[in-house]
């Protein structure tokens, strides 16, 4: 599962996500994807996200069952 969240996001960058995650609510994104899809996803959220920021939470072997990576966030 992934949980993708942008700040400040470009209109049309918006549009391009919901063809792989379903928006839940305005620059709140929630789907399944492979971790390839996942990580060609960051890479586009991380090109496109100059003056907005994004973190995207998704299903990890992790203690905690998850992992984190955060763009233009302190």
């Amino acid at each position: 599962m992934i949980v993708l969240i942008l700040e400040n996001a470009p209109p049309g960058f918006r549009g391009v996500l919901t063809q792989w995650l379903l928006e839940v609510k305005a620059g709140v994104y929630v789907g399944n994807a492979s971790a390839a899809v996942r990580e060609r996803l960051w890479k586009k959220v991380r090109q496109n996200m100059d003056a907005g920021a994004a973190l995207m939470i998704f299903s990890a072997q992790t203690e905690q069952g998850f992992q984190i990576v955060m763009h233009n966030l302190p």
